[in-house]
């Protein structure tokens, strides 16, 4: 007598069992990378906002607004994390003309204030650098962006005298830490308008 083709209902037990095991061990995995790919792309529409206050800031005040980001470690537990710090000042008075290069973000004075903000499993780099999943944090030098009063437009931050606008700007924000790193790519053009160009 020739055998039933298909399965038998023993088979598709076993299978089914097989698949939700296989299942149940892996959805936790997916759920933390998701989660985890969320709240970083939360961190760098954190960035972006930043600069665009900074901006706005700078319209509205017609004073100088300065952003100054630079990437740091913190200890956690016996454990280092990249974090991406920024700080932005502004003059207090109007007749202060600010460059990116006077204040000290761990200070403030009469001539500006400074508001301070961080982004934890965040770096950058320039696009001269390399993204790498190492685990380290990069080495990249503090980069300044100014905003002139009035304008909105981004300038040279190096300079006292405020007087060559900056072509546009790109900075590479990532997480060190991610086995495949996601990277989006934040565009900061020549009129101070910010944007998040990719995430791949």
């Amino acid at each position: 007598m020739a055998r039933n083709l298909g399965f038998s209902i023993i088979e598709l037990t076993i299978a089914i069992a097989v698949i939700a095991v296989i299942s149940a061990a892996a959805l936790p995995m997916l759920t933390q990378r998701g989660n985890g790919q969320a709240s970083l792309a939360f961190q760098v529409t954190g960035v972006a906002d930043l600069l665009e206050s900074a901006r706005t800031l700078a319209v509205k005040s017609t004073s100088n607004t300065c952003v100054r980001m630079w990437n740091s470690t913190v200890n956690v537990g016996e454990k280092q994390r990249c974090v991406l710090k920024a700080a932005m000042f502004r003059p207090s008075r109007r007749d202060y003309d600010l460059a990116c290069t006077e204040p000290n973000p761990s200070q403030n004075t009469n001539d500006y204030t400074v508001q301070q903000t961080e982004f934890s499993d965040l770096s950058f780099v320039l696009p001269s650098q390399t993204v790498t999943a190492n685990g380290q944090c990069p080495t990249t030098a503090a980069t300044n962006l100014l905003f002139l009063g009035g304008s909105g437009f981004l300038m040279d931050g190096q300079q006292q005298i405020i007087s060559q606008q900056m072509a546009n700007t790109y900075l590479y924000l990532y997480s060190p830490g991610a086995t495949i790193p996601g990277v989006w790519t934040l565009r900061v053009e020549r009129s101070g308008m910010v944007s998040i160009m990719t995430n791949s």
